[in-house]
Formats: C-alpha cells, sequence, structure tokens
C-alpha cells in the first residue's frame, strides 16, 4: 500500500509540473517580457521544472511497476474517499485480534468462521453488506452482533480492515464459502453458479448438544479448579485475558448462545488457548454448562 499510494503521489506531481512548465514556457516567450534578467530566471527555474519532471517520472515509473492495479486504485481512492486513517486502522487491527480473530483466525485465514481473504463472500462483499454482519451478527452460526458493544467508528475501522484482508495470503487458509465475486476497478460484481455452500458450518448441525439442568457448584469448581478456566476467564467470568468475558455469551449470540457454549465446550478455539473438552464426562459437561447459563448478564 505504502508503493501504491507514493506513485499516486508521483503522477499527481508529475501533472503539477507539468502544467508550471508549460505556463512558464509561455510566459518565457511572452513578447511584453522585455527584462533580459527576469526571462534568464524564468528559464533557470524552467530547466529545473523540467529535469524534476524527467527524475519524477522515472522513480514513478520503478514504483509503479512494483504495485499491483488493486493498490493503485486502492491509494488513488483513499485520497478523496473519506475512510479511516492509518491510526484508525491499525486500532482496528487491534480489535480485530480480540474480537475476531478467535473465529476467523489471527490473519483472517478462517476457523470456525469463514476465510475473509478470498472472493467467496457468505453475506455479500461490498462495505455496507460487510458493516451489516459486523452490526447485526450471524446468530444462527454463532455469530455476535457486534453493533450494540462496539462504537460507529469503530465498526467502520473494522469493516474497512476486513476488506483490507482480500487477496493476502494467510498461512493456513480455510476452504471457500459462499458465493464467488470478482473485483475490478473498486467494485465487486457477483459470479453466478460458482457459489459453495458446503463447506458451511452451522452450530446446530455440527456438534451434539449438551444438557442443562446439571449442579452448578459442581460446574463451578470444574470452572475454577481443575479445567483452569479461571485462568483466561477469571473466577467469576469476567475475563482477565483479551477480554474473554463468558458472562456475556447470551449477550453476544442472543437465542442460540446455548449452542455456542456447547460448540466452543466439544470443539474450543483453535488458534488460541482454549482446548477442546470433548473428552470430559456428559455429567461434567452438563454441569459446567449450566454454571455458564446461570452467570450470563444482559
Amino acid at each position: 500500500m505504502h508503493h501504491s499510494f507514493t506513485s499516486v503521489m508521483i503522477v499527481i506531481t508529475l501533472s503539477v509540473l507539468a502544467l508550471l512548465y508549460i505556463a512558464l514556457r509561455s510566459l518565457e516567450k511572452n513578447p511584453i517580457q522585455e527584462l533580459s534578467i527576469r526571462k534568464k530566471g524564468i528559464r533557470i527555474f524552467r530547466n529545473f521544472v523540467g529535469s524534476a519532471f524527467l527524475i519524477l517520472a522515472v522513480v514513478g515509473l520503478f514504483v509503479s511497476f512494483s504495485a499491483t492495479p488493486r493498490q493503485l486504485f486502492d491509494s488513488m481512492g483513499s485520497l478523496f474517499e473519506d475512510g479511516p486513517s492509518e491510526e484508525e486502522l491499525a486500532k482496528a487491527e487491534t480489535l480485530f485480534g480480540t474480537t475476531c480473530a478467535p473465529c476467523h483466525g489471527a490473519d483472517g485465514g478462517g476457523n470456525i468462521g469463514p476465510n475473509l481473504t478470498d472472493e467467496y463472500f457468505i453475506h455479500g462483499a461490498d462495505m455496507e453488506k460487510v458493516q451489516a454482519v459486523i452490526v447485526n451478527g450471524v446468530p444462527e452460526k454463532g455469530m455476535a452482533a457486534w453493533g450494540e458493544m462496539l462504537s460507529e467508528k469503530d465498526i467502520t475501522g473494522l469493516a474497512h480492515y476486513i476488506v483490507s484482508l482480500h487477496g493476502t495470503a494467510p498461512e493456513n487458509p480455510k476452504p471457500p464459502q459462499g458465493e464467488k465475486y470478482a473485483y475490478d476497478n473498486g467494485t465487486w460484481t457477483l459470479i453466478p453458479g460458482e457459489a459453495i455452500t458446503d463447506n458451511v458450518i452451522t452450530v446446530p448441525d455440527d456438534v451434539p448438544e449438551i444438557p442443562v439442568g446439571g449442579d452448578i457448584k459442581k460446574g463451578q469448581t470444574l470452572f475454577n479448579g481443575i479445567l483452569g478456566c479461571a485462568h483466561c476467564h477469571g473466577s467469576n467470568g469476567h475475563g482477565h485475558v483479551d477480554n474473554r468475558n463468558v458472562r456475556g455469551i447470551q449477550q453476544r449470540y442472543g437465542d442460540n448462545y446455548l449452542r455456542m457454549i456447547d460448540f466452543v465446550l466439544i470443539k474450543g478455539r483453535q488458534g488460541t488457548a482454549m482446548p477442546p473438552w470433548d473428552h470430559l464426562s456428559d455429567q461434567k459437561l452438563t454441569d459446567i454448562k449450566s454454571y455458564l447459563q446461570s452467570i450470563q448478564q444482559l
């Protein structure tokens, strides 16, 4: 992105220098201009402008060849569109790491959630649809609705950061999911007949349902004791590592929160410190799920 931005700035500078050179040539040839000293000064300055133009042209060609057309287009657009600043994008990257990475991977390559780096999209490719998914979530698939937990500015920055992941190369990319789109000249266009739906994971179909109604106190003992849950989530569930507050699961996932508990207890969170607990007995899983249910705060 740095190279492409430099290319755009060079193009703009070259245009200004070219106009200035033409103006100086016209001024030098003006018959009203009679002072030879002034003419000489104009000629020297004109030659300087011409030299600067040639040098920048060579540098511009070198830099431009190292940037892709997509980068050049995005950089040009960033000069005229009211997008997030570099500081806001850096904040969005940090926010992605705490809110999105557990499901989509730290590099966006996908985990429980889909791969965010390829040309396949489940809910649409344009910026408005990306923001809508962040705001509303996808409760039936376990994605939290972040609209009430993040500011509008954070959501905008997060959406821009997610879009910027397209075309990157994650270490272990998840297979494509959703409909295929083509990117051309700043626009995503749906490619009919290229949808891939067999890799989409839905919580209800993927994991068995853990019963509720277990012993809450035993579940609390497991949580704070041998399972070591409190190490990351705190003894009261408020969380003190990467904001892993398990008292807000219902708030984040709505009516689907119990199934999300099933999913995480049985599958864990790949790429994080959260292991799968599918080796526990059915009774222990029921007890700990019942404890988690009992501490939810709306």
